[in-house]
C-alpha cells in the first residue's frame, strides 16, 4: 500500500527498497496472507459471511504498521545463484 487508507497521507514506503526487502515474504505478505485465509477459515468453520470490512481494517491497519517500521532485514544469500540462473535460463530459454 502506498498510501494511508484513513488518512489519504502518502506512505513513507516510496519503494519497496526503502525497507531493505530481503524479507518481504516472511514479514510482510505472509502474515497478510494468513490474516485473510484464517479470517475466511473462521467464517467457513462457522458458517457465516465473511467479514470483508473487518479483514480490509485489519489488512490496513497492518500494512500502515509494517511501513511505519525501521526493522533492517538482513540479506542472506541462499543457493548458488549463478547455477540457479543457469539451470532456470537452460529451462526456458533452450
Amino acid at each position: 500500500m502506498w498510501y494511508d487508507n484513513t488518512k489519504y497521507n502518502q506512505s513513507k514506503l516510496h519503494d519497496y527498497a526503502n525497507k531493505f526487502g530481503s524479507d518481504l515474504l516472511g514479514a510482510y505478505y505472509l502474515p497478510r496472507a494468513s490474516m485473510y485465509f484464517n479470517l475466511l477459515s473462521k467464517s467457513l468453520e462457522e458458517n457465516v459471511d465473511f467479514k470483508l470490512e473487518e479483514w480490509r481494517k485489519e489488512w490496513i491497519a497492518y500494512s500502515n504498521k509494517w511501513q511505519e517500521g525501521t526493522e533492517l532485514y538482513l540479506v542472506k544469500a541462499h543457493g548458488d545463484a549463478l547455477a540457479i540462473a543457469t539451470g532456470l535460463f537452460e529451462k526456458y530459454f533452450s
